[in-house]
């Protein structure tokens, strides 16, 4: 399964093209507006070139990541969003603006999913155990709260 992932995605690589420039400071400053000065922002590179939700959706659909099985404490919400970033860090691919979030849910639990920034600038949050996709403000909106962003 690993061998024909890699495959497919040195066609999707060549398919699409990462298209917009982004400082750091200009990621931590709309994550930060975003979520507020209480959530800790890393960003390590000193740009990220952001491409289409298209493409991040594309990509996703070659990913397996949501087919693995949920095992609490041996691989759970964290060990998900980790592995997602991880598949994305191959040649292009890797210079895009994602990264793993940490929030706290409207009932109060704990979660961990993966953050990425579009090339019109628009934060999105993915479940990688499910690959839905939705806009951060949304989720906002209805109680999450973002403490913890490295991208």
């Amino acid at each position: 399964m690993c061998l024909k992932w890699f495959i497919d995605k040195k066609d999707i690589l060549k398919r699409h093209l990462i298209c917009k420039k982004i400082k750091a400071s200009m990621i931590d400053n709309i994550l930060e507006e975003l979520f507020g000065d209480k959530c800790v922002i890393m960003v390590v590179d000193r740009y990220k070139w952001a491409t289409s939700l298209d493409n991040i959706k594309d990509f996703l659909e070659y990913d397996d990541t949501d087919e693995l099985d949920y095992r609490s404490e041996k691989f759970d919400c964290d060990n998900f969003a980790f592995r997602l970033l991880g598949q994305f860090n191959v040649h292009e691919w890797s210079k895009i603006p994602i990264g793993i979030v940490f929030v706290q849910l409207p009932d109060g639990g704990y979660h961990a999913m993966n953050i990425c920034i579009d090339e019109d600038l628009v934060v999105y949050i993915i479940e990688p155990q499910s690959d839905k996709i939705r806009k951060a403000s949304d989720m906002l909106k209805e109680g999450y709260k973002a403490y913890f962003v490295l991208m």
